[in-house]
């Protein structure tokens, strides 16, 4: 009994984790947070990128309806925390974490 419990337990915990999460020292860094709480809990990246890239949004809601280009500001930090971490790659889009992907080991 008392091991399924155990079980189900650490299986609602894996339910309500964040789809992608990163670890600097003990503060965690999930998606959908600034640029600013990122650099406040993790330091300055190893490395960064940006750019600006251009979306088309629909504007009507019918067949004939106008299209605009709407700028996108993309920025990409690299934080690399030694050869016994993966590399984390960081994406925001509008100052705001979209994705964390894991690289190789760092150096």
């Amino acid at each position: 009994m008392r091991r399924s419990f155990l079980l189900a337990s650490f299986l609602a915990a894996l339910a309500v984790a964040p789809a992608q999460a990163l670890t600097c020292g003990m503060r965690t860094i999930n998606e959908g947070q600034s640029l600013y709480e990122v650099q406040q809990r993790c330091g300055p990246p190893n490395w960064q990128d940006s750019r600006v890239v251009y979306v088309n949004q629909g504007v009507g809601g019918y067949a004939g309806g106008v299209s605009r280009q709407i700028p996108v500001n993309i920025d990409v930090w690299v934080y690399d925390f030694g050869p016994t971490r993966l590399i984390q790659q960081l994406t925001f889009e509008n100052g705001r974490l979209m994705r964390i992907e894991s690289l190789g080991y760092g150096n």
